[in-house]
């Protein structure tokens, strides 16, 4: 069986990071363009850090790197988060992986932090991520027309949700494999 685990961001990681997150084909979706200044990096994710409101992963496969997965913009007030999730190369992308880590996610913000509601919000044109992620069990609510900007062209964004009721109706039909999250508590 293959190991997933999702193990916490650290700033050592932040240089494999900010390399990923440059990497065309991960910027591309992303709605603003990563910096390649290591400092801007590195103050990023001590902001993340210092303000406990999210959860930032590396994923690791059979004990290599291969991307990051995060929960962020905990609200514990309204009950919401949203999540994001970027696998830098494309050979170690497999649906199954993906699933099992969004399914494991939607467990840890439901189960673990209690919470009531992911959103998401996906480019238009990214339709493969729009559709896994209506097959996660999340509902399109809307879409934000020329909703972001990159290099001189506007993009649709599409708006997605999964409620706790929801959750525990999907995973009453969802055989997914058990991934190991660590994390401290926030």
């Amino acid at each position: 069986m293959e190991e997933i685990v999702l193990r916490p961001m650290q700033l050592e990681d932040q240089e494999m990071v900010m390399a990923w997150r440059t990497m065309p084909q991960i910027t591309k979706y992303m709605n603003t363009d990563s910096t390649s200044d290591i400092e801007q990096q590195r103050a990023w994710f001590l902001k993340q850090q210092e303000e406990k409101r999210g959860y930032q992963w590396i994923i690791m496969r059979q004990g290599k790197p291969i991307g990051v997965t995060s929960i962020t913009e905990i609200d514990r007030v309204n009950g919401t988060c949203t999540r994001g999730t970027y696998v830098a190369d494309e050979a170690e992308r497999s649906f199954q992986m993906i699933t099992d880590i969004y399914a494991n996610q939607q467990e840890f913000v439901f189960g673990t932090l209690g919470l009531e509601k992911i959103w998401i919000h996906v480019f238009e044109e990214n339709k493969y991520v729009v559709k896994l992620n209506k097959m996660c069990g999340f509902k399109q609510t809307n879409i934000l027309n020329d909703h972001v900007t990159k290099n001189g062209k506007s993009y649709n964004v599409v708006e997605l949700e999964l409620t706790k009721p929801d959750w525990e109706e999907k995973k009453k039909k969802w055989n997914y494999s058990k991934i190991e999250i660590i994390y401290e508590e926030n």
